[in-house]
């Protein structure tokens, strides 16, 4: 499991991110970027993060690199 990624507002706003996608808080199944306006919501605050806002608040490099592909797949 890969780091939790957390909103402005201090919340977890993503729970795991995996090559595939991110699974939000309290989601079973993860979430894939298929296009750049794509985005998780905040549970509590409802800011709206696209992949490339994740990769801002991601902090260790193996997520920050599953973003990044993530973000090249949702551009192509």
């Amino acid at each position: 499991m890969s780091e939790q990624i957390l909103c402005t507002c201090g919340t977890v706003l993503v729970e795991e991110v995996t090559p595939t996608g991110v699974r939000p808080l309290g989601a079973e199944q993860p979430i894939v970027f298929r296009r750049t306006t794509d985005y998780v919501v905040c549970s509590n605050c409802y800011e709206s993060y696209n992949v490339v806002s994740l990769i801002e608040r991601a902090t260790s490099q193996e997520t920050i690199d599953q973003l990044e592909a993530m973000a090249e797949s949702a551009e192509d």
